[in-house]
């Protein structure tokens, strides 16, 4: 048998090494992480801090006291109208808007009084308007009904009537502006959130 040159032995030597070396794992380079803007957006979607160092607390709290004081008033004020005056047609328009209404600022107030916390600009911005919306629809109706007491041209008004009727308008009218006022507010709010958001994904 004739040897095996020297080129070949050497070329064999350096094939079986590397064969029982074990192969070198190459990972993939490093991808930069970005937060998606998706998720910070969602992260804003929560109730918000709102402690007691917060710009326009004070006069936050007092809209939502007015609103869930005129809910109550107006609630009362149908009961009235239903059961001393004889106008049950009032009763049905007030009541939907006024405890919704109250319900909100409710909740609004305890989360700002208990927890230093408030509902989100977006939410404010949509269901108060739309409260504002069912006030706005709600008092049209009730001034169709109730001008016959008003201008005292129905047989069955009185001064009673009118009263009554004039209370009712005053309180409506009077939610639906500082429901459209919170929900302006709230809309600035989360445009100013979206502008944030934005900036910070474009920045990263």
């Amino acid at each position: 048998m004739m040897p095996f040159p020297a080129r070949t032995n050497s070329t064999l030597s350096s094939l079986s090494s590397h064969s029982l070396e074990k192969p070198t794992r190459i990972d993939p380079p490093a991808q930069p992480t970005h937060t998606c803007p998706r998720s910070r957006a969602a992260a804003h979607l929560t109730a918000r801090a709102y402690p007691a160092t917060s710009p326009h607390r004070t006069t936050f709290l007092a809209t939502r006291m007015l609103l869930a004081a005129f809910g109550l008033v107006e609630i009362a004020l149908s009961v009235v109208a239903l059961r001393s005056i004889d106008r049950e047609t009032w009763m049905s328009p007030i009541l939907s808007p006024a405890i919704t209404s109250f319900s909100v600022s409710a909740v609004d107030i305890f989360l700002v009084v208990s927890l230093d916390r408030r509902s989100h600009a977006l939410t404010r911005m949509l269901y108060d308007g739309a409260i504002g919306v069912g006030f706005a629809i709600a008092s049209g109706f009730l001034v169709s009904f109730m001008l016959g007491d008003l201008v005292r041209s129905k047989p069955t008004s009185t001064p009673a009537t009118a009263a009554v009727g004039a209370a009712i308008l005053f309180c409506m009218f009077s939610s639906m502006l500082l429901q459209f006022g919170i929900s302006i507010a709230g809309g600035m709010q989360w445009f100013q959130i979206r502008r944030e958001t934005h900036l910070a994904s474009d920045s990263a």
